[in-house]
Parts: structure tokens; sequence; C-alpha cells
């Protein structure tokens, strides 16, 4: 398999996308294909993407070529391009926000704390005298899936 030959087949607008994803999806829903191992196939493909876009040299050879446009935002191949900062962090020396910021940290473990009493809380509790509710336990809910690792 010459992996270039399967990339230039792939497809390169978002509308191409669309009907790529509609064609599998129909292909799917008629048993075409067994949807397990099609999802198997698909996760293999999500951790080829995320190595390559993820990959420092690869970003910086595509930086690079972006550069060569003269321009930081340009089109190509019907899709819009634009050099921009990304992930801009902040370094604050305050002694204000310090404390602030340990304050916030004492209290977000209040609150987990408090979150897993009611995680724990098997029925409501409720004041003898009065009827009043005084705790409800948490109420849990999730979603089934099928979770793929490689």
């Amino acid at each position: 398999m010459n992996s270039l030959n399967v990339f230039n087949q792939m497809p390169s607008t978002k509308a191409e996308s669309m009907e790529f994803a509609r064609q599998i999806k129909d292909i799917i829903i008629n048993g075409e294909v067994n949807p397990l191992e099609f999802s198997i196939h698909l996760k293999a493909i999500e951790n080829f993407i995320e190595a390559i876009t993820k990959d420092k040299e690869v970003k910086e050879i595509v930086l690079e070529e972006a550069e060569k446009e003269g321009a930081k935002s340009f089109e190509k191949l019907n899709a819009k391009i634009s050099i921009c900062e990304a992930g801009v962090k902040y370094s604050y020396s305050d002694s204000q926000l310090d404390t602030m910021n340990i304050r916030k940290l004492k209290l977000d473990t209040e609150i987990k704390a408090r979150q897993q009493m009611l995680k724990e809380l098997k029925e409501t509790i409720l004041d003898q005298k009065t009827g009043e509710i005084l705790l409800v336990p948490a109420s849990k809910k999730s979603t089934t899936i099928v979770k793929i690792t490689l």
C-alpha cells in the first residue's frame, strides 16, 4: 500500500468530507461492513491523524510552507488558511492573585469533598421534625458506548 496514493484518494474539501461520511454511514447502516471492525479501523485513522497533526516537526514544515504565501490569511484547495498565535499563556506575579488562587484551591477541595459525599449518599435525608429535605443523593447519568483502544 502506497501511503501517498491512499492519501490522495481521501476527500480534500468540506463537501467531499461530508459526502464521504454519508456514504460510509450508509455502508454501515446497510450492513455492508462489520460495524465493530470498521470502528476499529476508524480508531486507527484517528490515531494516525493525531500523530501527524501533533508532530512538532510536521507543524514546523507546514508553518514554513504557509509563510511562503506571504500573507497571514489565504485560501488553498477551497480551505481558508490562517497563520495565527494559539495556546497563548500568561504568567502572573501578583500576591493578591496568589491569595485568591489559594482560596479557590481550598474551595475546589471542599466542593469535591461535598460532591463525593453526595455520590456516596444512599437515600434522601429529611429533617425528622419538619420533613424538610436536607440532603439529596447525586443523580448519575451516563451513556453506554463502545470504547476502542489500540
